[in-house]
């Protein structure tokens, strides 16, 4: 999901919508967090693991974003065994994952902005403007 955030962010802000008006960062970052996303970006692994401390109570979910995501795969889950009650909690975790998507990002807005400009930044770091020293010839005495 963090991924998915970020490219919904750079193209917003690359494709401005019409009127002329430049969009900022803040504004992008409101519209993509409105949009719904693609899936959750969650291994079945890490995902089942999680349940099942959510289900035994070893796992005490706190207010926010992070919260609202898991009571929301634990109740699809929960749903989906019901649904189907030859179906183990893996199987049942793996056909949500795959086949489901959450019904909004789960991040804060804060959050999502800091992860675009991680990325911005990423991005220079690893396409680094030419440096305008490049061109000049050394200065070795001879």
């Amino acid at each position: 999901m963090l991924p998915e955030i970020t490219h919904v962010i750079a193209s917003l802000i690359a494709n401005q919508p019409g009127g002329g008006r430049c969009l900022s960062v803040k504004e992008a970052v409101g519209l993509a967090l409105a949009t719904r996303p693609l899936r959750y970006g969650l291994s079945t692994e890490y995902a089942l693991r999680r349940y099942r401390a959510i289900r035994r109570g070893t796992v005490c979910l706190s207010r926010g974003e992070n919260a609202a995501l898991w009571a929301e795969l634990a109740g699809k889950v929960d749903r989906r065994m019901a649904e189907h009650p030859g179906e183990d909690d893996f199987s049942a975790m793996e056909h949500v994952l795959s086949c489901e998507s959450p019904s909004r990002y789960f991040l804060s807005p804060v959050y999502a902005e800091k992860l675009f400009y991680r990325r911005l930044a990423r991005r220079r770091n690893r396409f680094p403007s030419p440096s305008r020293h490049l061109n000049r010839k050394s200065h070795s005495s001879q």
